[in-house]
Order: C-alpha cells, then sequence, then structure tokens
C-alpha cells in the first residue's frame, strides 16, 4: 500500500494471522534476535522477513529506514520513501496515528513517523500518540486500530483530535510532499522550492 510504514505493514500481516504482539511475528522470522519498533532501523537482512510474507525484499528494502552499510552513516541518516531525512528526525518509538486518515485506509502511514510532522498531510488532523485513556501508543501489539490497554480498548478511529488551520496544513503539505512516495507529489513540492 502507498505510504505504508514496515511497522504498521507487519502489524496489519501479523492481525490477519491471528497475532496480537509484534514480537509474536517477527520472531517466526527473526528467532534469535529481539526486534520491536527498532526494526526499520535495525541492520538486517530483510530476506526471512520477505519469506515469511511471501513478498520480493525489495518491497520491504523500499520502506526500511535503513538503507546504508555504513554504520556510522546510519546513525545520522535514514530513508523515508526513498528520500534522506536525518536520522533523528524518525521516531517509531511511539506510534503516532490519524484517527480519520487510519479510518479511511486501514494502514499506518510511514510519513507519521516523521517528527517534524505533527499533523497528518492528509487531513490536517493532529496526529495522536496516546489515547484518550492516557495510554501511550506503541508497537507493542499489533491493533492498529485499538488501545493496547486491556481496560480500554477504545477504538483510536473514534477519537477526534484538533485540525490545523488550512494555511498550516498548506505547510505541513508541502513539507510532506518532499518525503512523498508519490513522485508526482514529491515532484510538485520540489517545484516550490
Amino acid at each position: 500500500r502507498i505510504g505504508e510504514s514496515l511497522l504498521g505493514y507487519v502489524a496489519r500481516v501479523g492481525t490477519a494471522n491471528g497475532r496480537t504482539l509484534l514480537s509474536q511475528v517477527l520472531r517466526l522470522a527473526y528467532p534469535n534476535t529481539i526486534l520491536g519498533s527498532s526494526l526499520p532501523f535495525a541492520d538486517i537482512d530483510l530476506q526471512p522477513l520477505a519469506r515469511l510474507f511471501d513478498v520480493p525484499v525489495r518491497a520491504l528494502e523500499h520502506v526500511h529506514y535503513n538503507q546504508s552499510d555504513d554504520i556510522a552513516f546510519a546513525r545520522r541518516t535514514a530513508y523515508l520513501n526513498g528520500n534522506e531525512v536525518p536520522r533523528k528526525w524518525l521516531s517509531t518509538g511511539r506510534r503516532r496515528i490519524s484517527p480519520k486518515t487510519l479510518s479511511q485506509h486501514g494502514y499506518h502511514h510511514s510519513i507519521w513517523d516523521l517528527l517534524p510532522l505533527y499533523c497528518c498531510v492528509e487531513s490536517g488532523e493532529q496526529l495522536i500518540d496516546r489515547c484518550s485513556c492516557g495510554t501511550l501508543l506503541t508497537w507493542k501489539t499489533n491493533a492498529l486500530t485499538i488501545c493496547g490497554n486491556p481496560l480500554c480498548r477504545v477504538d483510536l478511529r473514534d477519537i477526534s483530535p484538533p485540525c490545523v488551520s488550512a494555511d498550516e496544513l498548506d505547510k505541513i503539505q508541502f513539507l510532506g510532499g518532499l518525503f512523498s512516495q508519490e513522485d508526482r507529489r514529491r515532484r510538485a513540492a520540489t517545484l516550490r522550492i
């Protein structure tokens, strides 16, 4: 799916196959390695994951944020949708979402991992990283739409965070366009520079 994050893809496929935890899925591909939210940055061979999901390894490499064999370079630089970005601009420590866009598309967008973006480039909603109950959204569970707190289990798509102004959204869409997976959007944003 265009713009889907690697962790979102793993979680979505895991859920479809009856796995509730991200670690359950990752252990199938990497039984001797502890991975979690660090997967997109890990210096690992993606072939075992590609075999598990029966997808070409290139499809996973494209959404992997670490695309360099140079360890020092990889600590400073990451790749978002094939675009080089400072590593400190990307984070998977917290799962950030736009409830409205998640409801419309059903998957986690990689652009939501880009820290300078505080709202969704599609909906204009401020990205949330906590449920309304206060529980931090992480990548521990595969449920992309449900709060991970077993006492809450609220549907995150029902949360309505504030939206930014039209002027702010235009600026965010410009920035998001620079890192878009779609060539057309990236070219249009680049022409505005």
